[in-house]
């Protein structure tokens, strides 16, 4: 009698849970990124900050990025137990329910010892088995978010290709006018990697005589 309106709650919860639980997965393994970025940054790194003594500095960055995963794994983790606790209650309701009338009927059903131990056994196996498929699916579910970062990602605009129709045509135009003396003058540029980057070079102006060597580091 239990087993039909404790697979609807099952069910029940299980919808709940899944409009947060994708979110928080996919919160965790966006705020993680940086996280892994970060670290790869500073092993690369090393020596140049240490070089100029912004060993803090990047320690202060590191832990804010890593209190951000920790805050979402945590909501992440906490989603999971809410939806476990109720799992291993609701399966306890469905061994309790079998043991109670089994006890307070067991005059008019006459069950044999043996058969009440395979009901309970059955009863609890029911639960167990509900309780992997609920769990499995959730999980899943939540899993799918890395099959979406990759399906984003590979959304993204591409850089151009080396050689285009427009750069031939300009290499070919430079290769006609390209000066002979090698002066150079920079008067005020501004360069980005690209859109939504800060400025690599911001008003940088200099003159480069013939046969000088220059260098931009930064």
């Amino acid at each position: 009698l239990a087993i039909i309106p404790v697979t609807v709650l099952f069910w029940f919860m299980l919808l709940h849970y899944r409009k947060s639980g994708p979110d928080l997965q996919r919160l965790d393994a966006m705020s993680r990124s940086p996280m892994q970025s970060m670290i790869s940054e500073c092993l690369e790194g090393s020596m140049s900050i240490r070089l100029y003594r912004q060993d803090m500095n990047f320690i202060r960055s590191f832990y804010d990025v890593a209190d951000t995963n920790s805050s979402a794994l945590l909501n992440f983790v906490t989603a999971q137990r809410w939806l476990g606790i109720r799992i291993e209650l609701l399966g306890s309701l469905v061994v309790l329910a079998t043991t109670v009338i089994v006890v307070c009927y067991e005059s008019t059903l006459n069950l044999e010892p043996g058969l009440v131990g395979l009901l309970i056994t059955w009863a609890s196996n029911f639960t167990t088995t509900l309780n992997f498929l609920v769990d499995a699916s959730s999980e899943a579910e939540a899993a799918i978010t890395a099959i979406e970062r990759v399906d984003a990602m590979a959304d993204l605009p591409s850089e151009a290709a080396m050689e285009t129709l427009q750069t031939k045509a300009i290499d070919h135009y430079h290769a006609e006018s390209w000066p002979e003396s090698g002066h150079l003058s920079f008067d005020r540029i501004s360069l980005r990697y690209r859109d939504g980057l800060p400025l690599a070079l911001d008003q940088l102006s200099f003159v480069l005589r013939s046969g000088m060597t220059c260098g931009i580091v930064g």
